[in-house]
Parts: C-alpha cells; sequence; structure tokens
C-alpha cells in the first residue's frame, strides 16, 4: 500500500507550482513506470515485513536488495515469483550462503539468498557437484531449463547461512542483461509503508581553504528536531558559513510492522530554491558499490558508526545514482546575505520529510579563518598512479585508486612485541581507498625456516593485529590492501585449533543427523578443510560466523551400522597443519 505524508513549506502556492514546474524540467524521469509492468508475486507465503530495504548503506557497499523477515526461524518456504529457470546457484561459507537466480521471460532476474536448502531435486544436484569437485563452496550454472519453476511454486527454504546475523530471506531483482540490481520496491509488491524518512542531523562542511563554517575550518554537526510533523534544527540562530560548503544528512527510512532503520531512497538540495544535488536509488552496478566509501563521511562511520549522506562529490567518486549535481553539490556563499536551505529526502513509495532552514552567509575576501596546520609526506592526486618509498617501504597506488586529492603522511615507530618489523604509519584509517594497491615491507633479520609463515598485519587501536595476509618475495613480504592504517610484519607458526562439539573418539552416533567441531585460527585465517571417513572424501559444511563445521550422515554414500574412521585436516593460510582422527559408530 502506498502511502504519502509530505511536508509544504508556508512559502505560497505560487512559488510552490514554480519549484514543481523547476524540478519537473531538472530531474530525470523515474524508471518506476516502466518496472511497474513486471507483475511479481511475492517470494513468501507470508507478508512482507522488512528488516532492510534496497541501497542502504553497508560497509564498503550499496544493500543490493531487501531482507524479508522470516519471524526469526529458518525453515520458511521461498517460491517463486514469476516463471523462470535456475540460471545459478552458489553455495559458500560468505556472502549470500545458500542462494538462487532464476531467469525470468520478461528481461529480469531474482535472487533468494541466505537460504537454509533447496527443494530435493536441487539438493541432490549440488550435492552431486560438491562431491564431483570435492568441495563445499561452488558456483554452479545449470543448463537453461533443466530446473524450471511455475510462478509460486518453492524453489528452497529460508535460512541463515552466509554472512547472514539472523534468519531472513535476502530477496534481489536484476536486469538480466547488465546484472544491474534494481529497486524491488519499485515493482508491484505488497510492501506497506505509510511511514515517512526522518532526518536525525545535518553537517555542514567548509570545502576550501578559505571556507568556514561558524568562522571555523573544521565540519559542524547540527540535530535535527521532529515537532508538529515538521522538521527544523535544534540551534535556533542561522549559523555562519563562507566560501565553497557542503552539506552532509543522518536520516533513515521506517516502513510498517518494523522498527528497522531503513535506507532513503531520494535526496533533493536546493539553495534558494535552486537545484544543486538529486540522488535516487532505483539500480546501481555492483562494479561502481565501494564508491559508497566516497558517498558516506567515511571518518563519522569509522569514529562514530554515523552514516552520513554527502551531497557533495569528490572527483573520482563515480557512482551513478546522482542523477543531478550543480557545481558538484558544492554550495557557494560569497556574500554577506541570509540564504534558505532545501532538503527533502523520501522513500520509494514518495513518502516525503522535508527541512528548510537558513545560513548567514559572512565573507570578507581578506579575512583569515584559523585552521590547524597542515602537515604532510607527500600531495598523491586521483588520477594517476601514486608510488612512495621510504628505507624498507613501498606503497603503490594505482589510478583512480583515491577519491580526492590526498596530503598523504606517512611515519614508523618501534615493532611491537613478537614483531619483524617497525609499525609502518601509512596515512590513517580515516581516509577510504578506492582500488587496490601492492605494499611492501622489508622485516628484520628472520629465520630462513620462518619466512613463509611471515605476512603483513594491520593494528588497531588496542594494537590487536590482524592478518592482511601476504608473501615473503626477493627480501620483503608483499601485500595487497585497500586500506590505510599502521602495519607490521609478523609470522603465523601455531596451527588452527580443532575441537569437537561432541566426542568423536569411540562414539556412538546411530540415529544421529550429524557430527560438529568447531574450529578457528588465531591469525592468518582457515584456508582450507578436508574431511575423510573410511578413506574417502565426506562433504563438511563451513560456518565461519560460528567456527563450525558439520558432516551430515550421508545414507547415500555412507554406510551405516558399522564402525567408521574419520580424518579431519583443517590448513590455516600459512600453510599451518592441524589433524584430528578418531573411531566412530554409526
Amino acid at each position: 500500500m502506498k502511502g504519502s505524508i509530505v511536508y509544504i513549506h508556508p512559502a505560497g502556492i505560487i512559488r510552490t507550482l514554480f519549484i514543481s514546474l523547476l524540478l519537473l524540467f531538472a530531474y530525470p524521469a523515474k524508471a518506476q513506470t516502466k518496472r511497474e509492468i513486471a507483475s511479481f508475486g511475492s517470494p513468501v507465503q507470508f507478508p512482507i515485513i522488512l528488516s532492510s530495504n534496497y541501497g542502504e548503506l553497508r560497509t564498503d557497499h550499496f544493500h543490493s536488495g531487501i531482507d524479508i523477515k522470516t519471524e526469526g526461524v529458518s525453515g520458511k518456504k521461498v517460491v517463486a515469483v514469476e516463471t523462470g529457470y535456475i540460471s545459478r546457484i552458489t553455495v559458500s561459507p560468505g556472502g549470500f550462503g545458500k542462494a538462487l537466480y532464476l531467469s525470468h521471460p520478461n528481461g529480469y532476474s531474482t535472487v533468494y539468498g541466505h537460504l537454509s536448502s533447496f527443494t530435493e531435486e536441487v539438493e541432490a544436484y549440488v550435492r552431486e557437484q560438491q562431491y564431483q569437485g570435492k568441495t563445499f563452496q561452488v558456483n554452479l550454472f545449470p543448463k537453461k531449463g533443466e530446473f524450471l519453476f511455475d510462478k509460486g511454486e518453492v524453489i528452497g527454504y529460508s535460512g541463515n547461512t552466509g554472512s547472514s546475523l539472523g534468519p531472513h530471506l535476502h530477496f534481489e531483482v536484476r536486469d538480466s542483461r547488465t546484472e544491474n540490481p534494481l529497486n524491488p520496491l519499485l515493482f508491484n509488491f505488497h510492501v506497506d509503508d505509510t511511514i515517512h524518512p526522518v532526518f536525525y542531523s545535518i553537517y555542514l562542511y567548509p570545502l576550501a581553504l578559505n571556507s568556514h563554517v561558524d568562522f571555523k575550518w573544521e565540519k559542524k554537526r547540527m540535530v535535527v528536531v521532529h515537532n508538529n510533523g515538521a522538521f527544523s534544527l535544534e540551534e535556533g540562530n542561522p549559523v555562519a558559513v563562507g566560501g565553497m560548503i557542503g552539506i552532509g544528512i543522518e536520516a533513515s527510512d521506517f516502513l510498517n510492522g518494523a522498527r528497522n532503520r531503513c535506507g532513503i531512497y531520494s535526496i533533493e538540495v536546493l539553495l534558494d530554491q535552486v537545484p544543486y544535488f538529486y540522488q535516487e536509488l532505483d539500480e546501481f552496478s555492483f562494479n561502481e558499490s565501494r564508491y559508497i566509501n566516497s558517498h558516506i563521511d567515511y571518518e563519522e562511520k569509522v569514529v562514530n558508526n554515523r552514516n552520513i549522506h554527502q551531497t557533495f562529490v569528490a572527483p573520482n567518486n563515480n557512482l551513478s545514482i546522482y542523477k543531478l549535481l550543480k557545481d558538484r553539490g558544492r554550495l557557494s556563499f560569497f556574500d554577506n546575505e541570509n540564504h534558505e536551505i532545501t532538503l527533502i529526502i523520501k522513500d520509494a513509495y514518495q513518502n516525503e520529510s522535508r527541512l528548510d532552514f537558513i545560513v548567514a552567509s559572512r565573507w570578507n575576501h581578506g579575512q583569515k579563518i584559523a585552521r590547524p596546520e597542515r602537515t604532510y609526506t607527500r600531495i598523491m592526486l586521483p588520477d594517476v598512479r601514486n608510488i612512495y618509498q621510504h628505507y624498507g617501504f613501498e606503497i603503490n597506488i594505482p589510478a583512480g585508486g583515491l577519491y580526492d586529492t590526498l596530503y598523504f603522511t606517512y611515519a614508523k615507530s618501534p615493532g611491537i612485541p613478537g614483531s619483524y618489523s617497525e609499525v609502518h604509519h601509512v596515512h590513517n584509517e580515516l581516509i577510504p581507498v578506492h582500488r587496490y594497491f601492492d605494499m611492501r615491507i622489508v622485516p628484520d633479520s628472520v629465520p630462513a625456516e620462518i619466512e613463509e609463515k611471515l605476512l603483513i598485519a594491520s593494528l588497531d587501536e588496542n594494537n590487536e593485529i590482524h592478518s592482511l595476509g601476504g608473501e615473503y618475495k626477493n627480501g620483503a613480504v608483499e601485500v595487497r590492501t585497500r586500506n590505510f592504517g599502521r602495519f607490521v610484519v609478523v609470522a603465523d607458526t601455531v596451527p588452527p585449533e580443532i575441537n569437537p562439539i561432541t566426542p568423536v573418539d569411540n562414539n556412538n552416533f546411530s540415529g544421529k543427523q550429524y557430527v560438529r567441531f568447531r574450529i578457528s585460527d588465531e591469525l592468518s585465517g582457515i584456508r582450507s578443510y578436508n574431511g575423510f571417513i573410511d578413506d574417502q572424501w565426506v562433504l563438511f559444511e563451513y560456518d565461519p560466523k560460528n567456527e563450525l563445521l558439520i558432516y551430515r550422515f550421508d545414507r547415500e554414500r555412507l554406510t551405516n551400522n558399522r564402525h567408521h574412521e574419520l580424518v579431519l585436516t583443517i590448513i590455516d593460510n600459512k600453510k599451518n597443519i592441524s589433524v584430528y582422527q578418531g573411531s566412530f559408530f554409526w
């Protein structure tokens, strides 16, 4: 059901009409009309209530679908939203876990992620492929028409597999030609939404060396209050600004039946009723999704875990969600007058919220704005390759690796206990990097027998180490990464741990459905896992978020009512090996 709560600015009908005409010609027509032609059914057999919507701000990416609540349990029936065939099946320890991809004759594809299981026929096909390849993780492309489903037919069962944090169905609609994920809420799914989005705060950013916010060269956060159906700034007096200024918006949407904070569909920014910025989340490419790190206030995300939409666009931010940009969203204040800023946010069902506020432009060409002294090692530009070398250290950032001009800093300090190098301070973790870059660190003198165990690790604020991996080559440890921070060379010589949840050796598992192990690795991470029963490879399912490895007794492949010998081998990313052996009856 589509609802609409609109807050009308008290400026009169004439100006409203003028603005409407201006926006009509300023913004491109939405793709909503085209997409409503597709008449999909529901992917579930109960009312759709969302925990997440399309385009939400996630770590390094936009959410590419909607998350449908399954009443906190796994095993709910999932059905085809339209007649189609399975074009792809994936099973992975992370990501979507167990997922199905259906292709439909109307030019769209649909994705069903985090499933607990497929239909019996599909399960048998997948298991056969896993045994043939001797691998749990598979990416399969069945023959066209091998698995056909009618609209409304059961294709699988909801679950919590992969990177899911709780039982739900992740559902996507894609353009079959481009594989771009589309906003499912622009189709005919029955999702109740009569609730308008909510502003929480706004940010003002000085964008040039001579710009200011309240005569300071620093960003300013202002809380937004909601009173009697209207949004306003908690801070009463107009804030003083000067020069080039950017705006950030902290806001969420809500849908009926759930308290979850969801993402915003569109954002508009107007200065004195002139459009400067308009974004719309109806479609994006997976190849561009990482540009989200330039779209958000990355520092606020890292430091305060706040999701802030920045409405000014960096030189190397190539997101296609921006439908209108005047001066790349930068607002100019080079006079001494008051100006009105209008922010409009909407959800996919056009429920709208609006914030109007006044800023006082205070500009004096000769004025001095106090700002922190900027010290840097060198300037790096976003559109060229940037190489930096220092004794025992090198990074090589490809063109397009940075979003904007970077005043790059580098330093080093003594190593931490157990490390094999100094600590290298590579700018800081508050600046995002778009592309992978190469990093080389020359370690201190190390015994030859552990050279293959060396890796590069990052240090968090508590000096805890987190492996980035890497290989020792030509006297240095080399790794590819997409993050700045503090880095050090360490060695991983400790094998993984294997702990049976229920003791296996000399145990009787008659009538049991599975045997489970908890596996973990201290540093470099699990690389591979292989189980053998009676010298035959068997399928273990890996659930890394719970550190679980599960073997489900398979009557088609394992003879019951006899003793068996099990061997489980775990190898980490530095080739440290652990082996568990045990005899059991089943």
